[in-house]
């Protein structure tokens, strides 16, 4: 660039066309891209055809938001918060979120939502939940602050990416007859009891032991009701794991 600044004036060029010479569009081919590319070409790769029996691959979508002004740390929180979860139930989750990455990532996942029901040929739009989400470094802008006694302090202003994957929840045909069927109670429902966490009935024995032993114990009456205490509240905790799994199935599921 300076070899061509020193030949122009030999061209009879004036100072002021000089100065006037522009050179962005030169320029620009060399810039790098401030938005990432790579995530989005996840959505053109081309998958082989399926062997009969095989099982069906689910439908996905990748979708970003590039260089929103909020940091990728605060941004972190929020996109850890719909992991795993149903579109329609971290839509709902993320309108009760008082922060303002919360906007971000709601507007990401409704176009991801979008884009797979217009563009990846998803039948139906709550049939999706949310199997990747998290956020990436941004440019970063930086600025001066002054100071007393004519110093300066750096400024940053960082932006952040957000990055949501959309997929397919594939159900079979007993999975849908089950949902059809279950009327509240788990007993109709396969698969949804855990063989590791014990029932509440199981624990009344050892509630009783913990009550006979703490009655036979020298030590003071103050700990005896506080292991039987704790170990009703052990019970009550164990009890309600089956109510969680079950608002868990109910959330995963397609309203038909």
């Amino acid at each position: 660039m300076n070899h061509i600044l020193k030949v122009i004036p030999e061209i009879g060029l004036k100072t002021n066309q000089i100065l006037g010479l522009h050179t962005n569009a030169t320029l620009s081919a060399w810039v790098k891209a401030k938005t990432p590319k790579k995530f989005l070409e996840y959505n053109k790769k081309m998958f082989p055809p399926q062997a009969i029996g095989d099982e069906t691959r689910p439908a996905f979508v990748c979708h970003q938001k590039a260089n929103i002004k909020y940091s990728p740390e605060k941004l972190w929180y929020v996109a850890c918060l719909v992991r795993g979860m149903t579109v329609d139930e971290a839509v709902k989750q993320l309108s009760f979120v008082n922060k303002k990455g919360a906007v971000f990532v709601k507007e990401a996942i409704l176009e991801a939502q979008e884009l797979a029901v217009s563009q990846h040929n998803v039948e139906y739009r709550s049939n999706l939940w949310v199997a990747e989400s998290f956020a990436g470094k941004g440019m970063v802008v930086k600025g001066v602050r002054r100071h007393a006694r004519g110093r300066m302090g750096e400024v940053r202003y960082t932006y952040s990416h957000y990055f949501v994957r959309l997929e397919e929840v594939h159900m079979t045909d007993s999975d849908i007859a089950r949902i059809l069927e279950f009327d509240g109670n788990d007993s109709t429902v396969e698969g949804l009891s855990d063989d590791d966490f014990e029932s509440s009935q199981d624990l009344e024995p050892r509630l009783e032991e913990l009550e006979d032993e703490g009655s036979n114990d020298d030590s003071s009456d103050d700990d005896v009701p506080l292991a039987a205490v704790a170990a009703r509240q052990t019970s009550g905790r164990l009890s309600s794991m089956k109510m969680i799994s079950l608002h868990i199935h109910q959330a995963c599921t397609v309203n038909f």
